[in-house]
């Protein structure tokens, strides 16, 4: 076997997948016009368009990783080249099923299957990242939905994080939501949520939780009028001073769906300045998806007159043995997740927050403003759509803390 099926490079890939873009070039240059269209290609060849639309999409591409990433599978340009032999000849037929053969034995032997192939093509054109990264990830929620037992739909984590009353410290108001939320497993209880401190009591960072409005019942911080009525009965796991709400039952499938939403306020959760003349150091909100979710949406929303929202940015860590992780602690970059995530912003205002999945959202954020004694109409948001998110990762994002000079500057 030729050395370069032993220790395949990208260079060699690059030059295998040459030779199979030049040969199916040679194919469809030699088929008498008209052949620029899928519906002029399929009809010459008595081929679906669907298969002629893909072929010819690839080969516009002037990368040729990039064409052997769009091509149709082997069953489909074996059905291309048999139609195109009788027009074309035996001679560029046959070179362009060398070409392929020679790839596939690469891909095969020398790679070791087309999965590595595509992780490959991930890191090797920028452009293919994303639709690799999805693939994964999907196969990932369907394997995690047999072996939880539940899934969601949406999976909302909102944070609204503003100025303490002695002015040194943020609060940070923890909005979380499960829509289209629905049991497979008759009998599984379900987490809704990692809630974390029983109210009241104290870290020793001096943090503290409250529910949102307080309540009397030490019960779930359901936000009742947005979720679904009537709830199931949800019970509680309490370990210490930390809780786990949990929802039992027998239903599965679509008589099982409900929508939830909880909110909490995390009291002097960290400073609200950094030091003058410190390194610089990020703040914001995280979360951990405990359910398999079609899709999460985190907003963090903030008034950028007492904390511009400076340089934001996800990030995106595996706990594993480690625990939570603060994003500022160099020790934990080991354990970041390269993961192709974005963040929009979303301008000034309730009504500049709203979501598909969840039509009475900007009016939950005003209620929760109205709780907290807060101008909705300042907060500025920051959100970060995941499709199909992974999970026990933590999901971080945030802002660079600002110094209290440079928020006076900002001020009018």
């Amino acid at each position: 076997m030729p050395t370069s099926l032993n220790k395949p490079s990208a260079e060699g890939v690059r030059r295998s997948a040459a030779r199979v873009n030049a040969a199916l070039h040679d194919v469809m240059n030699r088929l008498p016009p008209p052949r620029s269209s899928p519906k002029d290609l399929a009809r010459k060849l008595k081929v679906h368009r669907t298969l002629a639309s893909r072929l010819l999409g690839a080969l516009r591409l002037s990368d040729p990783l990039a064409v052997i990433a769009t091509i149709p599978g082997k069953q489909g340009l074996d059905a291309i080249l048999q139609a195109a032999e009788p027009i074309v000849g035996a001679g560029p037929v046959g070179e362009a099923r060398i070409a392929l053969e020679e790839f596939d034995t690469i891909v095969e032997h020398g790679l070791g299957g087309r999965e590595v192939l595509d992780v490959a093509l991930g890191a090797w054109l920028p452009e293919m990242r994303e639709k690799q990264e999805l693939s994964c990830k999907q196969l990932i929620y369907r394997g995690m939905c047999g072996l939880s037992g539940a899934s969601a739909e949406v999976t909302i984590g909102t944070g609204i994080r503003f100025a303490n009353a002695d002015g040194e410290h943020a609060d940070l108001a923890m909005l979380f939501g499960l829509v289209g939320l629905r049991r497979l497993s008759p009998g599984r209880r379900i987490p809704l949520g990692s809630i974390g401190m029983i109210p009241g009591v104290r870290a020793p960072s001096g943090a503290y939780i409250e529910h949102l409005p307080p309540l009397a019942d030490p019960g779930p911080p359901i936000l009742r009028q947005f979720s679904t009525t009537p709830l199931p009965e949800i019970g509680e796991i309490r370990l210490g001073n930390y809780r786990q709400f949990m929802l039992p039952g027998e239903e599965i499938g679509n008589t099982s769906i409900v929508n939830i939403f909880t909110a909490i306020v995390v009291r002097k959760i960290g400073p609200l300045y950094r030091d003058e003349g410190s390194p610089p150091r990020r703040t914001g909100g995280t979360h951990v998806v405990e359910v398999p979710t079609r899709a999460m949406i985190m907003d963090l929303l903030v008034d950028e007159s007492e904390t511009p929202l400076r340089n934001p940015q996800v990030l995106v860590h595996r706990t594993g043995q480690r625990g939570a992780v603060d994003p500022n602690d160099p020790l934990r970059e080991i354990d970041r997740v390269d993961c192709h995530e974005t963040i929009q912003s979303l301008g000034r205002g309730p009504e500049r927050f709203g979501t598909l999945e969840a039509a009475l959202y900007p009016e939950m954020i005003r209620y929760v403003c109205e709780q907290l004694g807060l101008d909705c109409n300042r907060l500025v948001g920051q959100r970060c759509r995941v499709q199909y998110p992974l999970q026990h990762v933590q999901y971080s994002m945030g802002y660079e803390l600002p110094t209290r000079s440079e928020v006076r500057q900002r001020q009018p």
